[in-house]
């Protein structure tokens, strides 16, 4: 097997995340406090998060989530292809 690209995994991971997180504030604006709650509820298995539910968001914090989402992706894109491509040398 070839290697992965370790920039092009890391962009790719990057690009994930950031438009994961994208579709989670097009969520968080376009549906109602409830169904936020609920659909988180159930993503985290017996967590309740509606105590710890904001009603508002700032264009800034929206922002920062989709860099921070970035990064993550980036870093687990990158951090994959490395692990990977050590693997892949010591079949």
């Amino acid at each position: 097997m070839e290697d992965i690209k370790v920039a092009k995994a890391g962009i790719a991971g990057g690009v994930t995340g950031a438009l994961l997180s994208i579709v989670c504030l097009v969520a968080v604006f376009a549906l109602p406090i409830e169904a936020e709650i609920w659909i988180a509820n159930s993503i985290m298995h017996s967590i309740d998060v509606s105590t710890v539910t904001k009603t508002t968001l700032s264009l800034t914090e929206a922002l920062f989530g989709v860099f921070l989402a970035f990064a993550i992706g980036w870093f687990i894109g990158t951090f994959f292809a490395l692990v990977y491509n050590g693997l892949n040398k010591n079949k």
